[in-house]
């Protein structure tokens, strides 16, 4: 009877510190991992920065001519080819978000209404991490007629 006494009171010991260490969150990394951002076609992003309702961006532009950013999408749920050019997630119809020179970095781009939509098409929400595509539509300074689209990745935590 001693025996199982010592055991059980050994178990309940370890049961409580897992316990306690599952709700302090102690071997969670999620939150932990590093944001990045990257585009594709010499388009760099430094830095980004996502809430429930917008997106913003450091950008620095490589593409060898003055570029002007139309709108950027934050969707994981669509490819380049489902962004419309002539609807809202594509448009470039009103004033250029911004208007960079090559090799000029400006911050912020944005900020984009809408959120990041995850595979489902659900605004991620507050506090959780987005891990998806980003597109942004521009045109370059020599450009006539449909704007261009670049596809990025963004990972983010939602903040508020």
């Amino acid at each position: 009877m001693e025996y199982l006494l010592n055991y059980s009171w050994a178990i309940l010991m370890i049961i409580a510190v897992l316990v306690i260490i599952i709700y302090l969150r102690i071997f969670e990394i999620g939150n932990r991992i590093p944001e990045r951002c990257e585009f594709k076609v010499g388009v760099l992003c430094t830095n980004s920065r996502i809430t429930d309702h917008s997106v913003t961006f450091i950008l620095k532009n490589g593409l060898g001519a003055k570029m002007s950013i139309c709108n950027v999408v934050c969707d994981d749920s669509k490819t380049a080819s489902d962004i419309k050019l002539g609807g809202s997630d594509g448009q470039c119809t009103e004033e250029p978000l911004a208007v960079l020179d090559v090799g000029q970095a400006e911050w912020p781009i944005g900020p984009v209404d809408g959120g990041c939509r995850d595979k489902g098409g659900t605004i991620t929400p507050l506090g959780e991490r987005y891990k998806g595509k980003a597109f942004i539509t521009y045109y370059l300074d020599r450009d006539a007629g449909s704007p261009r689209i670049v596809e990025g990745y963004l990972e983010a935590v939602v903040q508020p």
